[in-house]
């Protein structure tokens, strides 16, 4: 039984060049299970990763069902940091984007999404509110010149697009924030992949996966309710699906056949995953007395997203038992990304300023862009100059945050 706390979704031939392996993790209906894939290549990449993330796993799992009674179910609030990486215009997805993104977080893991009556009456009993509330920190924007490629079978993902020096955006601090990077992920293949919590009991020494990469990357075409993968419509529910393999979830279907099982006791057991349909006839396991048809309306399916409207009452459990016990730091958020302050020799002049400003740099040639923030968070300007027309904006104090290949500063802009 595969136990890997990781998701990608739909699949694509045209991106393998090693076709004799497809062969090895082809589904039933011809299609090729990515998600073993991906899973195989993280063992390659970390040996003994399956291994420890069994541990981890039956670890929590116990921990959940074993549970005499459920705790307080006060609110749990995260807060984000959404890293846009982007080469082509159409990459650099919008604010509005992003806000509909984490608008719909909250609706799918408050319980507050309209489409809940959707949801068969016979697995209302079961349906849970995780109350996991999602607040946007930050949004990072790097324009890059790279391109995103991932080899599963050498063991090769796309992280190069969490690290500055790589094309991508340095994380802010992963215990601290949930860290989703958004870009085009090459090869028309993945809409998203997450890891598991980081330093959980259940590791064996160092974990095989280290701080800098811990989050959730989307495909920017699989972000937000107005995307279109491949010809299948997205609504946002991608990134529901990837949050909740961040926070501790497998897909529902166990990833196996009847035999497997997702380890949360309330979910019906089910054979295989929905084919991005939403077949409500299908029953891919019967056992017997009480059997339940397959919860295709379940997050944690591949059907289709206008499908997907629920977590269990199990799989919230969970979710909050991760936050709680295994990501505790998501609760107390530091106030700085990790790679914040920390260049040498910046120097912004005039200080306060009026129309025109200059910065300068102890390693000039290092520099890549700078962006100016409101007090918001907003970002109202961007440029790869040094000297900033400062003319048009209304007076008041700003943020400049100044991007080169060592890291970003921050610095307050004072406009008189």
């Amino acid at each position: 039984m595969n136990k890997i706390l990781l998701s990608s979704l739909l699949a694509g031939l045209s991106f393998f060049s090693h076709s004799q392996n497809l062969e090895d993790h082809r589904l039933s209906d011809g299609r090729i299970n990515d998600y073993t894939i991906v899973e195989d290549a993280l063992n390659t990449r970390f040996p003994g990763y399956m291994d420890q993330a069994n541990q981890l796993y039956d670890q929590v799992t116990n921990a959940i069902n074993n549970q005499a009674t459920r705790s307080s179910n006060q609110k749990l609030t995260i807060n984000v940091v959404v890293h846009v990486v982007w080469k082509q215009s159409a990459e650099n997805i919008s604010d509005f984007f992003i806000d509909e993104q984490i608008r719909i977080l909250n609706e799918a893991f408050q319980r507050q999404n309209a489409d809940t009556t959707n949801m068969r009456s016979v697995f209302q009993p079961i349906a849970g509110n995780p109350n996991i509330e999602f607040v946007l920190a930050g949004t990072e924007r790097v324009q890059t010149t790279t391109d995103f490629n991932a080899d599963f079978f050498g063991g090769t993902l796309y992280d190069d697009i969490k690290s500055y020096s790589s094309g991508g955006s340095s994380p802010w601090d992963p215990s601290s924030f949930l860290n989703i990077w958004v870009g085009r992920l090459q090869g028309d293949f993945l809409l998203g992949y997450a890891y598991p919590p980081n330093g959980a009991p259940g590791w064996q020494g160092n974990p095989p996966v280290t701080a800098d990469v811990d989050g959730v990357v989307i495909d920017y075409r699989a972000f937000g309710p107005f995307g279109n993968f491949q010809g299948n419509p997205i609504q946002g529910m991608t990134t529901v699906h990837e949050v909740g393999h961040y926070l501790g979830l497998r897909h529902i279907w166990g990833d196996g056949d009847c035999t497997a099982d997702d380890n949360v006791n309330d979910t019906p057991i089910a054979a295989e995953e929905s084919a991005f349909d939403c077949d409500k006839n299908k029953n891919s396991c019967n056992q017997g007395a009480g059997d339940l048809p397959d919860m295709v309306e379940n997050y944690m399916d591949y059907s289709q997203e206008s499908c997907q409207n629920s977590f269990t009452q199990g799989q919230a459990d969970l979710m909050r038992l991760i936050i709680n016990d295994f990501r505790p730091g998501l609760l107390t958020p530091s106030t700085a990304g990790i790679e914040k302050n920390e260049l040498e020799g910046v120097k912004i002049f005039p200080n306060p300023a009026t129309d025109i400003v200059t910065i300068s740099l102890t390693n000039q040639s290092d520099f890549q862009y700078l962006e100016v923030l409101d007090l918001t968070g907003k970002k109202v300007y961007d440029t790869q100059s040094l000297t900033v027309n400062l003319s048009s904006f209304q007076k008041g104090t700003y943020l400049l945050n100044i991007f080169t290949k060592e890291g970003v500063a921050t610095e307050k802009l004072i406009i008189n």
